[in-house]
């Protein structure tokens, strides 16, 4: 058996995380006892739904199993077991107070290589660290229709999804196209901004006034449309959104994954990305359009850092004179990146699933449970709650939600 500690509801970045893999290693076998960070809300997604069962307080998790803490959430007892942090890290390097917290675990998870070198180059031992990958559900995230077209004098639609944050290089965006845009070949940016439970991004207004500092003289051109929601979305939506924009963007110059990106591929969005972090693991050349990055800078140099384990640490620079270009040639390059897209669809829906991140994760589990005389994976969990105990009672400790 296993013991799963972290947030589990919402469509927040880890609880997403959280949920597809446990329930990919339950799908293969695996006896989990789940105690959610928060208590959820109805009403709950089918993934939800099915995790239910599983849950119960942190206080009910046997303390001679393996746990798995997912952070971000409240630090707890780590317990008598053997203890795993699964975590991301965005950075070049590693943030000292990350590494510090990190310390005190038996073992460190992170979804990719990038992420694994971060620690590294960030003081933590390579030996503690195992690369368990992030993934797609190929039956969800699948295209469900023909793209759409482009015709001549229409705007291009460019999509974004998720934070709006200096790191997400939403901005550099924003300054290229407001450039670009003319009457004869408009751009429209479509913003679907995290905003839910428990969040603290900008309001509506200070991001739209963040964006009239990167437009020319504080005003958006007419040729340039920006659509910016706010409202929580539900994961239809968000598919609905990566059919139907022409192209995908995300700048982030560090990712230790990219759950949007990987997403969006597997719907057969036309994608375009920096490519600075985990992204590279799944982004095949042939399939993704690029962008060059520029050596490295600190968040800082762009304003206020409101994250405090991405201040002071060295994040990749977008090249910006390559995103111009790659920019300039998008509309032309349409036709052929459809093309592309049913194949790119495939690839990522064949070898980049949840299911496969949660056979790395069994069988590292299975390793570490028959060197230390643990409990496995596989083996029959102690309890099993009800859906309405966990319902009605707040699970454990409340924790950051994360993304």
């Amino acid at each position: 058996m296993l013991g799963w500690f972290g947030p589990m509801w919402g469509p927040f970045g880890y609880a997403v995380h959280n949920r597809m893999i446990v329930g990919a290693m339950i799908d293969l076998g695996a006896k989990i006892l789940i105690a959610p960070s928060m208590y959820p809300e109805p009403p709950l997604s089918p993934d939800e739904e099915k995790l239910l069962p599983f849950c119960g307080g942190f206080a009910q998790l046997p303390k001679d199993i393996i746990t798995v803490h997912c952070i971000p959430a409240n630090p707890l007892p780590r317990g008598d077991g053997y203890v795993i942090a699964y975590t991301t890290v965005e950075s070049i390097s590693a943030h000292p107070n990350v590494v510090a917290r990190l310390m005190i675990y038996d073992e460190v998870w992170v979804p990719s290589a990038f992420a694994r070198r971060s620690l590294i180059y960030g003081g933590l031992t390579s030996k503690d660290i195992t690369v368990v990958p992030e993934g797609v559900d190929p039956d969800f995230w699948r295209p469900t229709g023909a793209r759409p077209n482009l015709p001549r004098g229409a705007p291009l639609v460019l999509a974004y999804h998720g934070d709006w944050s200096t790191r997400k290089g939403v901005h550099e965006l924003v300054f290229i196209t407001s450039r670009l845009a003319t009457a004869a070949e408009p751009i429209r940016l479509v913003f679907w901004v995290n905003k839910g439970r428990d969040r603290s991004e900008k309001t509506r207004d200070q991001i739209m006034h963040d964006i009239l500092a990167f437009v020319p003289n504080g005003e958006i051109p007419s040729a340039l449309q920006i659509d910016l929601d706010v409202r929580e979305k539900t994961v239809r939506e968000i598919r609905g959104l990566y059919n139907n924009c022409h192209y995908y963007v995300h700048l982030g110059k560090g990712e230790a994954w990219n759950l949007t990106l990987c997403d969006a591929a597997a719907v057969g969005a036309p994608c375009i990305a920096l490519a600075a972090g985990g992204e590279k693991e799944f982004m095949v050349p042939r399939f993704f359009t690029r962008v060059k990055t520029d050596g490295h800078m600190m968040l800082s140099e762009m304003g206020r850092v409101a994250v405090g384990h991405h201040r002071d640490v060295p994040f990749s620079r977008i090249n910006l004179l390559h995103l111009k270009k790659v920019m300039s040639a998008a509309r032309g390059d349409y036709e052929q990146a459809c093309k592309k897209a049913p194949k790119q669809s495939e690839y990522i829906r064949e070898h980049v699933t949840w299911r496969i991140g949660a056979a790395h994760a069994i069988s590292r589990l299975e390793n570490v449970s028959r060197s230390l005389h643990l409990p496995g994976p596989r083996d029959p969990a102690k309890f099993v709650n009800h859906k309405t105990t966990l319902l009605n009672t707040p699970a454990s400790p409340a924790g950051d939600n994360g993304n």
